[in-house]
This record gives C-alpha cells, structure tokens and sequence, in this order.
C-alpha cells in the first residue's frame, strides 16, 4: 500500500531549569553543508540528518514556506521503506532533569516520532517512546 507522509516535524526539548532549546537548530534555520556520498542520506539542516531510499519513491526536502516555526521545514515523503530525519548527536541528561517535548507533524498516513534512551556506554536501550 502506498502511504505518502508530508511531515512537518519540528521537535523542542527543554530541561526544567533551562530556559533555551537545548536541541540545536531545531527549526532547521542553519543549513547544512555537509554531503553524502550515498544517495539515501541527505543532509539538510546543520545537525540533522535524514534517510531514506529514492528508489522506493522516498524523498526528504527542506522547504521554506508554510513553516510553523521559523522559516523552514522538512517535509518526508514515504512510499515504501522508512523515511526519517534525526538529530546527529543525542541530547545529556541527567537523572532527576525534566524533559519536554513538542513536536509538530501535518500531512496524511501515519508518522512516529520516537526517542531513544542510551546509557552512559552510549548503548540504545529498549525502551523508547512514541
């Protein structure tokens, strides 16, 4: 079944006592200028990346108008395997912070937004939330 996802995702985390978004360009305002050598990883926005197979019918853009915040946003396109864009380094935290999260998402078919736990060895734990 062919599923297209127009995804407006823009994730905002904030540690109680922090006022500022510790997720950096979180509105994909800085672009990136780093290339990919293959062709289903793009990168966009400074410190994101995103993955998807072209030869599924996948696309990832960054697109600069009907942003909901700023002036960009990224838009997925998934019509067969997994379309995802992500963070390139994974947020610190410590035990007992408070963390919150808002992300945006606008289009049709069905998206996740998952985030992922790891230890202090950076392993992937599994649990993670949807």
């Amino acid at each position: 079944m062919k599923k297209t996802l127009f995804a407006l995702a823009i994730l905002f985390v904030s540690v109680a006592f922090a006022t500022s978004n510790i997720i950096k360009n979180g509105s994909f305002e800085k672009l990136s200028t780093k290339k990919s050598k293959r062709t289903w990883q793009f990168f966009l926005a400074e410190g994101w990346q995103g993955y998807a197979n072209p030869s599924k019918g996948n696309s990832i853009q960054l697109l600069s108008q009907g942003a909901n915040d700023g002036k960009n946003f990224i838009r997925l396109i998934c019509k067969g395997e997994i379309t995802s864009f992500t963070t390139d380094k994974p947020t610190a935290v410590a035990p007992g912070d408070t963390i919150n999260i808002e992300s945006m998402i606008r289009g049709k078919g069905k998206a996740h937004i998952r985030i992922y736990w790891f230890d202090k060895n950076n392993n992937k734990q599994k649990k993670y939330f949807l």
